[in-house]
């Protein structure tokens, strides 16, 4: 009887583990890829999520981003990622209103740049999973070309 009870138990465990490692859904708000006539081609991606994740759900989303989107021959690869973003406008200058906007829903942003293999702090994370802004913001080492296999 201890036996089963220790399956179910286990079981139990594996299951909420695996409602709690859900995936966070986003959505595409813009995807630029520069010119092939250009020097250094980069892929630019931003996205909207509907909950504040935490560091691993980030991750996450940039690697099904990177599945999904598939991007190819990049030099340099860019994704931010927003909380509750109904659409992203490029910053320009003088652009106040839409600056400040995307600062306050960004979350994180991911910047890969294949001339830097060894940055370290290629992950930026703002907001921790509560939605509070951080002080001192977090930097992770993450690079999507050895994580999103």
């Amino acid at each position: 009887m201890k036996s089963m009870s220790r399956l179910i138990t286990v079981l139990l465990v594996g299951a909420c583990l695996a409602v709690a490692q859900t995936d966070v859904p986003y959505r595409l708000l813009s995807s630029r890829v520069s010119g092939s006539t250009e020097s250094i081609k980069e892929s630019d991606y931003n996205v909207s999520v509907d909950r504040y994740p935490d560091a691993s759900e980030i991750k996450s989303v940039v690697c099904r981003l990177i599945r999904n989107e598939k991007p190819a021959g990049y030099d340099i690869l860019s994704v931010g990622i927003y909380y509750k973003l109904d659409q992203y406008v490029p910053e320009r200058e003088g652009d106040v209103d839409d600056a400040a906007l995307h600062r306050e829903r960004r979350i994180a942003q991911y910047h890969w740049n294949k001339d830097s293999p060894k940055d370290n702090r290629r992950l930026v994370v703002s907001r921790d999973a509560k939605g509070q802004s951080l002080s001192q913001w977090r930097f992770y080492d993450f690079d999507h070309t050895k994580a999103c296999r």
